[in-house]
């Protein structure tokens, strides 16, 4: 059957009830004026919707780089000094300002707040541990909730070594892309430069102790007083080498051709010789005047014995003070059974670093009186010794000296050698350079807008022929009631 299309002014259906794309166009012909208006005010009401909506979910851009520590000591929150780590190093107040410098962004960031309000725009995020993740996995396969694996892991101690550097909402700093993207990259240079110079800058070791003279003049520093500096400085170069031993086992200088151990090697022959020389002051009362040494020994006897008793003291209450701590319980019932874990605050551990270290410094004092004990029994009684017996110690005195300075010299090469080696090896490595990246309270408002500048098109629309048809309606009834009026009145006539 052929369709008619009952088309007034408002209707664009066929007979059947069919909406045609001619009706449409005749109906659009019809009422463009009409259909402009309301289009018009729909779209203005979208867009003051949408301003409103992007104010309350602004997206903020970002850019974000990710970085990774891999020295010794990092996996126990540890610097490679051995002091506590701290992640947020990496935005400290001078290294941005550095940054900023490197980059010439002064006159833009400074323009709309102080360093420390740039500085509050960069995160540094922890990235979890694979071994703390896993470990998440497994109390979730054992059966155990999500809150419980949560909160068993939270009594564990865990230390990230992959971190998140992020500058965040820039566009507050008066940034655009390119400088967000500049000021991050300068920051992480800026930084790897400071990290190298504070743990892997070249370790200088001094020869001063060692190129002072015997001065016939100056009764106050004596062979023996030589004898013990030389001691001292040994013990820091000793401790030094123990430290690069275990951290460099397979380091060789190229230009000395020698490891760390060999250094270690060399300087415990040169603390035998130390050795042999105090040995030889103290059986021959060696000394520019025999009195003044008795007298000084008597001193430093009088001293570390005072020390060693001070030592005790604080040894027995650090002591104390540990077994006094009672550690944390944490009792966890799941479907897979019940675990028990206890755990000590920071503190304990603390305290039994800083007791190992009380305990060392009275062994080294007791070391000390020890051998002034046994050279003021010596001295005693006793006389000077002899111009020959003198003169065979300033051999000896001499033949240190000039075996500690070579040593020292080379030494301070090789540390020279590896901080340079270590400043461009991956202790601090940039896994992903900075990159552009943006996060959204909601969603993008782009969409946001093109969906609702659609909807009032369609609405624009609707009330156009809403409006048309309630128009329509009405001029039906208008007619209606004017031919029954007629009709009355000609029935009336």
């Amino acid at each position: 059957m052929d369709r008619k299309e009952n088309f007034d002014e408002e209707t664009i259906y066929t007979e059947e009830g069919e909406i045609t794309l001619k009706g449409i166009g005749r109906f659009l012909k019809r009422t463009w004026l009409r259909t402009l208006i309301y289009l018009a005010v729909a779209l203005v009401i979208a867009t003051a919707a949408f301003a409103g909506f992007k104010y309350i979910g602004k997206t903020v851009y970002s850019v974000a780089a990710t970085v990774e520590y891999s020295f010794r000591g990092i996996s126990q929150g540890q610097n490679p000094d051995g002091s506590v780590f701290d992640k947020d190093d990496i935005r400290s107040i001078n290294n941005v300002r550095s940054a900023i410098d490197e980059t010439g962004l002064g006159a833009k960031i400074l323009a709309n707040g102080d360093l420390t309000a740039a500085r509050n725009h960069i995160s540094v995020t922890p990235i979890m541990p694979n071994e703390y993740v896993q470990k998440y996995n497994e109390l979730i396969a054992g059966g155990m909730s999500s809150a419980d694996a949560y909160a068993q892991l939270a009594t564990m101690t865990y230390y990230p070594t992959n971190f998140v550097i992020s500058l965040r909402n820039y566009e507050e700093l008066g940034l655009d892309k390119t400088d967000a993207n500049n000021l991050l990259d300068a920051l992480l240079n800026v930084y790897r430069k400071w990290f190298a110079n504070e743990f892997f800058a070249a370790v200088s070791l001094s020869d001063k102790a060692f190129t002072m003279t015997v001065d016939p003049e100056n009764p106050l520093i004596d062979y023996i007083d030589f004898a013990d500096s030389f001691d001292a400085n040994y013990a820091t170069f000793s401790s030094y080498l123990t430290e690069m031993v275990a951290e460099a086992p397979q380091f060789r200088s190229e230009k000395t051709g020698m490891q760390f151990v060999d250094y270690s090697e060399e300087l415990s022959s040169l603390q035998t010789q130390v050795a042999t020389l105090k040995a030889f002051i103290t059986n021959n009362n060696v000394s520019n005047n025999i009195e003044n040494m008795r007298s000084s020994t008597q001193n430093q006897v009088s001293r570390l014995t005072r020390e060693s008793t001070r030592l005790e003291g604080i040894i027995r209450d650090t002591r104390a003070q540990i077994d006094s701590i009672e550690p944390t319980v944490v009792t966890i019932v799941s479907p897979s059974g019940t675990t028990t874990t206890s755990s000590y605050p920071q503190i304990y551990n603390d305290l039994h670093k800083a007791l190992q270290s009380y305990i060392e410094q009275k062994s080294n004092v007791d070391t000390q009186l020890a051998e002034k004990e046994e050279l003021l029994e010596k001295i005693q009684s006793g006389t000077g010794a002899s111009a020959d017996t003198k003169e065979k110690a300033d051999s000896m005195l001499a033949q240190i000296r000039t075996g500690s300075v070579d040593f020292i010299a080379r030494l301070n090469e090789a540390s020279k050698e590896y901080a340079e080696q270590l400043a461009g090896s991956d202790s601090f490595k940039i896994v992903s350079p900075a990159s552009y990246v943006y996060t959204s309270r909601t969603f993008p408002t782009l969409l946001v807008y093109i969906a609702a500048v659609a909807i009032a098109i369609l609405a624009s629309f609707v009330v156009t022929f809403a409006l048309g048809k309630r128009n329509k309606n009405r001029k039906k009834t208008e007619e209606k009631v004017a031919s029954q009026i007629s009709s009355e009145a000609k029935e009336n006539d």
